[in-house]
């Protein structure tokens, strides 16, 4: 007789079409009864449909977890704080992955099994592997059979609180224009019919704590930043990932990221020592390179972290960025307990947006 450890298997679940197919393909070659979760990290999707199909694809349960807060508070803000996002790179599909790998674990227990599966490819997988490893070694991840090639050449979709993701398998025309339809966070940043907005972002200790002079919880500032950032065309980037010509062309909408991390770096400018601001940004690659390589649970992470927390201890106060057609750019900022000098402000005759 099968133990219930060896006869249930959690699978995170996304709710794209071969996620579906994936819940078949399992029950089929493990013989185990699959729990599907879906985790909510603010991609904005119908997630309870997303378990009515996983659901009706053969799931015997379906759960949904909201992390929101978790990703925002645990992950993002850490990871902003050590300058770890990346203007270029941006990083929101690897800075959810510890999250998911967490809520699979917590399921995993919650349905007594030791097996769980997702639907990771290429760095995805590895980088799982790893993350599981270090937080749930006592699980055993059962490997999904590779996509179809279909599947493989047909664009990927991932989305969270920190941006949006449009991944193309392949980089031929990546000189070719983007359809509109590909946007949905960000307004075209041409467009005339939206004035240039002024938006005061306060810190402390490196972290965002309020837009406008209104006090938010990380969460609250990212979504609030999201949509202001969002309606003025800002986080947009096009870029191609992978080896020249073999790698794939990659359409990201990151509003909130692009213009906290622009911010954030400008207040650093001004508060830190230019000693301790070069070891940080050397600090800020390595911290990086282990999210990227799945090493969020690692102790080097955590003694990175150490640092980023006291490197940051004289982070605080304002900045004032104007957003406009795309740009967004810093034009004043204070520094908390800074003399008069220090203020630098530039009104430019604007309001606040919010």
């Amino acid at each position: 007789m099968k133990r219930v450890a060896d006869s249930r298997l959690v699978l995170a679940y996304s709710g794209r079409p071969d996620a579906a197919e994936a819940i078949g393909r399992l029950a089929a070659s493990t013989g185990a009864e699959i729990v599907t979760v879906t985790v909510d990290l603010g991609q904005g999707e119908d997630l309870e449909q997303i378990c009515s199909e996983a659901r009706a694809a053969g799931a015997s349960r379906a759960h949904v977890v909201d992390a929101r807060d978790r990703f925002a508070g645990d992950v993002l803000k850490s990871a902003l704080r050590a300058g770890a996002t990346g203007i270029a790179g941006v990083r929101a599909t690897a800075l959810a992955r510890p999250v998911v790998a967490a809520v699979l674990a917590d399921v995993a227990r919650i349905e007594n099994t030791t097996r769980v599966a997702h639907g990771g490819i290429g760095s995805d997988r590895a980088s799982f592997a790893q993350l599981l490893s270090d937080h749930s070694p006592d699980l055993r991840v059962v490997t999904l059979d590779p996509v179809s090639d279909a599947e493989a050449a047909t664009p990927r979709i991932a989305a969270n609180l920190w941006g949006r993701m449009v991944v193309f398998p392949s980089p031929a025309d990546s000189g070719a224009p983007i359809p509109s339809t590909v946007f949905t966070r960000t307004s075209e940043p041409t467009a005339d019919d939206a004035p240039p907005a002024m938006v005061e972002l306060t810190f402390e200790r490196g972290e965002p704590v309020a837009v406008n002079s209104i006090p938010m919880s990380f969460l609250e500032v990212a979504e609030v930043v999201d949509t202001i950032a969002g309606d003025h065309g800002i986080g947009r980037l096009d870029q191609i990932s992978g080896p020249a010509g073999a790698g794939s062309r990659e359409i990201v909408e990151a509003p909130a990221a692009i213009t906290l991390s622009t911010a954030l770096a400008d207040l650093e400018r001004a508060a830190l020592d230019p000693r301790l601001s070069m070891l940080k940004r050397q600090f800020g690659i390595q911290y990086a390179a282990l999210i990227d390589e799945g090493g969020w649970f690692s102790p080097a992470r955590r003694a990175l972290d150490a640092f980023m927390q006291t490197a940051a201890g004289a982070v605080s106060g304002t900045v004032r960025v104007m957003l406009s057609r795309g740009a967004c750019r810093v034009v004043g900022r204070e520094l908390t307990g800074a003399p008069a000098r220090a203020i630098t402000f530039s009104s430019a005759g604007l309001e606040p947006a919010l």
